[in-house]
């Protein structure tokens, strides 16, 4: 608790506009220092309530939250926690996405450790890396794209911080990707159930992203995240045909 007091006592400082996680207003602050070590958690204007309670909260508990789908433990990683490490977790996803795609592709895998270690120097895994990069990337870009075409619809406008903070919540809602290492442990990584799981996983975490940012019912934010999705199911579709050049290049 100490630490993350000093990270929002400095975020106080700088002048950091924060949300409420229950009604998605915007707040000066999240508590007042009275003394040295105590604080009282502040009110929000609007609806009354604690404007964020995840801030006594251990972060085991805000990512059990998070995996429930809850929209206060969203709203309170993207817009209160001040993350910066999604960039690392983007290279995770990748690696991971991209060794579910080897996986696939040998039909005569053996899995030890030597053979993993064969294969991972192959060309083969890093034009999957490749591929998997093209695909997250092109997610990444429909997705915005249509989240501003409905906003220019209903003429209706976001800043460039709000489209970073959409970015960094997508990038962030991408860590069913991440469910591949427990599919390695279990010797299950070549399982179509579990490659669908994690997509429905990423569907949901995505979709309530959307929902936190926009301020949108759950079918619209469904709809605008599955246009992402279909334009990286296109994508994929065509990686098998470019992936022997990039190999070959190789």
């Amino acid at each position: 608790m100490r630490g993350l007091k000093t990270k929002q006592s400095k975020s106080n400082k700088e002048n950091h506009v924060f949300v409420c996680i229950n009604c998605g207003k915007t707040n000066g602050e999240l508590y007042r220092e009275i003394l040295k070590d105590v604080i009282k958690l502040s009110h929000c204007e609007y609806c009354s309530k604690v404007v964020d309670k995840y801030v006594e909260f251990d972060p085991v508990i805000i990512l059990l939250d998070a995996l429930l789908f809850k929209e206060a433990a969203y709203r309170h990683v993207i817009y209160n926690a001040r993350v910066k490490f999604h960039w690392k977790l983007c290279i995770m996803y990748l690696l991971c996405d991209a060794y579910m795609k080897w996986a696939h592709s040998q039909t005569e895998v053996q899995h030890s450790p030597k053979r993993f270690l064969h294969f991972a120097l192959r060309w083969d895994f890093y034009a999957m890396f490749l591929m998997a990069a093209i695909e997250l990337m092109m997610f990444l870009f429909s997705l915005m794209g249509s989240v501003s075409c409905r906003l220019w619809m209903r003429n209706e406008k976001m800043q460039k911080k709000d489209y970073i903070c959409l970015h960094k919540a997508l990038l962030l809602s991408c860590f069913g990707k991440l469910l591949v290492i427990p599919a390695v442990i279990w010797g299950q990584v070549d399982s179509l159930a579990c490659l669908w799981m994690t997509r429905l996983f990423m569907l949901m975490s995505c979709t309530q992203s959307v929902r936190v940012i926009l301020k949108s019912g759950f079918p619209v934010a469904l709809m605008l995240v599955l246009l992402g999705f279909c334009v990286e199911a296109l994508v994929a579709t065509t990686s098998p045909l470019l992936l022997p050049i990039i190999i070959a290049g190789g």
